[in-house]
This record gives C-alpha cells, sequence and structure tokens, in this order.
C-alpha cells in the first residue's frame, strides 16, 4: 500500500478467507490510502532496512498531508526485530491532541503532537512479520 497498489497472485486460487481480506484491504486503500499516497509529504520515521536482513528490523513511514492535518502511520515488525520499539512522529503541531486509529478496530488513543513527537507510540504487541496502518487526526 506505500505506493502503487497492485497484486501479483492466481486470484481464483485463493482461499475464500483471503478473497475476504483482500477485498477489505482494498478498500482501505481506495477509500483512505490513496489519497496519502497521491497527495502526502512521506517521512522515514526509521532507518532503512537492508535485504539482506541487516540494518533496521522496524519499519515506520508517516504520510502527512500538506496541510498537516492528516497522516497515516505504517508500522512494520520485519524477522529478527527486537520485541518492543518506540516510533516518533514528525511535523505535528505541539498544542494538538490527536486521535490515533487502526482500520480493523485497534488501539484508539488520543495523544498530544508533543507526546508523539517527543515520547512516540511504544509497539510491543506487534507479530513478528505484523504490521499496523493508524489514522492519526
Amino acid at each position: 500500500m506505500l505506493g502503487g497498489f497492485g497484486l501479483s497472485q492466481k486470484l481464483p486460487e485463493l482461499p475464500a478467507w483471503v478473497t475476504t481480506r483482500l477485498a477489505h484491504h482494498i478498500k482501505i486503500y481506495r477509500d483512505q490510502v490513496r489519497r496519502f499516497i497521491c497527495e502526502a509529504n512521506l517521512y522515514r520515521l526509521t532507518e532503512q532496512p537492508q535485504r539482506n536482513g541487516t540494518g533496521e528490523r522496524w519499519c515506520a513511514f508517516q504520510y502527512s498531508l500538506p496541510d498537516e492535518s492528516q497522516h497515516l502511520l505504517f508500522v512494520f515488525r520485519l524477522p529478527g526485530a527486537e520485541n518492543e520499539r518506540t516510533i516518533r512522529l514528525l511535523g505535528l503541531k505541539p498544542d494538538l491532541v490527536y486521535t490515533l486509529a487502526g482500520f480493523d478496530g485497534e488501539i484508539q488513543e488520543r495523544k498530544s503532537g508533543r507526546e508523539l513527537m517527543e515520547a512516540g507510540l511504544s509497539f510491543n504487541h506487534l507479530a513478528e512479520e505484523g504490521s499496523m496502518l493508524f489514522r492519526v487526526c
């Protein structure tokens, strides 16, 4: 979802549960993510992972619309990553209180821009090879 969205798979051969899940993700991309990919500024919040399995093992990206009113946060825990990681966001308004909400009912909480930029968000329940997508507004 971090760029041009596409699938490379024999779709008729997928189990029904996978097809249902793909339809759900495609809807999220169309309704929410595509606008950010096309219009928003991209911030890398972690160092670049290396293809050979070295380097940073947590990967986080923040997309921020030019008016800085809405943001998306993508977080990935790659193989070999430590169990917990704190991710600090960028370019938020320090005194504004933001709501963080996942697209599948994940964590919904409110934090100030200052908290999100200075203390960050702690991820300690994300499975290895897991990912999360949050709306921050």
